[in-house]
C-alpha cells in the first residue's frame, strides 16, 4: 500500500476559531470562509468541506453511511478534515510514502508525541470519546497534533541516518520545511493521507498551498497568511462573527444586557457567578460609597458654586462611567464570548 503523506501546520486558536467555534456555531461558517480566502472559489471549498461533511458528520454523530463516529474511524473522518482545514491556512507539505508514524521502529512511543483532537482544551469533539486517535490510521486519514515540533526536530536530525529507509531524501526535506516553519510561527503539525492524489489531481484542500518535489515549487516562499485584527479576538458574536467592542459592553451597562451591534444578538461572556458578580457588587458598593463623600466634600466645603443635587448628580454620573470603563476594559480583557 502506498501513502500520498503531508504534513500540515495549525495553531492552537486557528483549531479554536475554524473548526470548533463553526462547530458549536454554525453561523459562523460564511465569515470565517471569507476570513480563509479571499478567492470565492476557495471559500466554496471550505463551505463545502462543512457542510457536506464536518458539521453533518458532528450534528448526527456519524457517517454518510449511518456508521456511528468512533475512536476506531475518527482519524479517517474529523481527523482528516481537520488537516484538509490546515491546508486553507497554511502551506503544507508533501511526502511520497514518508510519514512520522512509520517511525515506529525508531520511536516505540510514538504516539505519545500526538494529542487527538477530541482531547484538546474545549474541544466539542470531546463527545466522541477519541482520546486514542492519535496518529495516521491508513490512507484517506490523520493523526492528531503534534506540539513539541522543536524537540521532536532536535530528534530527527540526530537520528536521519538511521530512518534512511523509513523517510527518503524528499519525504526529510518536507517533513523538516514543515517543522521550521512551525517552529517559526508557533504552530502545531498534522500529518495526513491521501489529501492530494498526484495521480488524479484530486485534492481535498487548498491546492495552491501545497508544496512539492513533484511540483517544482518547493522553494516557493512560505509566508503565514495574514491575520485579520479581530481573528486574535475571542470577543466575537457567534451568530454574525462581528468584533464585539467597548462601546457594545459600554451601551449595556450590564453583562446581561450586552448586544452584538451590527447582529444585535444578545452576547454571553465566561463569568463566573460564583466569584465575579460578588466582586463586581462589592465594586459598586465602593464606588457608590466614593460617590456619596466625594459629593459629601464638594458641597461642605463649597468647591463648586451649584445646588447640593447637581453636585451628587454629576459625581454620581463621572464615577458610574469611570466604573463602566473599567469594567468594559477588564471584561473585553480577560474574558471571552462564549454565547
Amino acid at each position: 500500500m502506498s501513502y500520498d503523506v503531508t504534513f500540515h501546520c495549525i495553531s492552537k486558536k486557528e483549531i479554536q476559531r475554524y473548526v470548533f467555534d463553526i462547530l458549536e456555531h454554525p453561523g459562523l461558517l460564511q465569515s470565517r470562509a471569507t476570513e480563509v480566502s479571499s478567492d470565492s472559489k476557495v471559500q466554496e471549498q471550505f463551505l463545502e468541506l462543512f457542510n457536506e461533511f464536518i458539521i453533518p458528520w458532528y450534528m448526527d454523530e456519524s457517517t454518510p453511511s449511518g456508521e456511528p463516529i468512533t475512536a476506531e474511524n475518527f482519524a479517517a473522518y474529523f481527523s482528516f478534515a481537520i488537516a484538509s482545514v490546515a491546508g486553507f491556512l497554511h502551506p503544507y507539505w508533501y511526502a511520497r510514502n514518508s510519514a512520522i508514524c512509520f517511525l515506529a521502529e525508531e520511536i516505540p512511543s510514538i504516539h505519545t508525541l500526538f494529542q487527538s483532537f477530541s482531547s484538546l482544551e474545549d474541544s466539542p469533539l470531546a463527545k466522541f470519546d477519541a482520546d486514542t486517535s492519535m496518529l495516521m490510521s491508513g490512507n484517506y486519514s490523520a493523526s492528531g497534533v503534534l506540539q513539541n515540533v522543536g524537540a521532536f526536530k532536535g530528534w530527527l536530525l540526530e537520528n536521519q541516518s538511521n530512518i534512511a529507509e523509513l523517510i527518503d531524501e524528499d519525504g526529510l526535506d518536507s517533513l523538516l520545511r514543515t517543522l521550521n516553519y512551525c517552529i517559526d510561527n508557533g504552530l502545531y503539525l498534522i500529518e495526513a493521507a491521501e489529501i492530494i492524489e498526484p495521480i488524479s489531481g484530486e485534492c481535498q484542500s487548498n491546492y495552491g498551498n501545497l508544496r512539492a518535489h513533484f511540483l517544482k515549487n518547493i522553494d516557493l516562499p512560505a509566508a503565514p497568511r495574514t491575520t485579520r485584527s479581530d481573528e486574535h479576538s475571542t470577543n466575537t458574536c457567534k451568530k454574525c462573527g462581528s468584533n464585539i467592542g467597548f462601546i457594545d459592553v459600554f451601551k449595556a451597562g450590564l453583562p446581561t444586557m450586552i448586544t452584538c451591534g451590527k447582529c444585535g444578538n444578545y452576547v454571553k461572556f465566561n463569568i463566573n457567578p460564583y466569584i465575579d458578580y460578588p466582586i463586581i457588587i462589592c465594586l459598586l458598593i465602593a464606588f457608590a460609597a466614593i460617590t456619596f463623600v466625594s459629593g459629601d466634600y464638594l458641597i461642605t466645603n463649597q468647591v463648586l458654586p451649584f445646588k447640593e443635587k447637581y453636585i451628587f448628580a454629576g459625581t454620581g454620573i463621572t464615577f458610574a462611567v469611570i466604573f463602566e470603563i473599567l469594567f468594559g476594559v477588564w471584561l473585553l480583557k480577560f474574558k471571552k464570548v462564549i454565547g
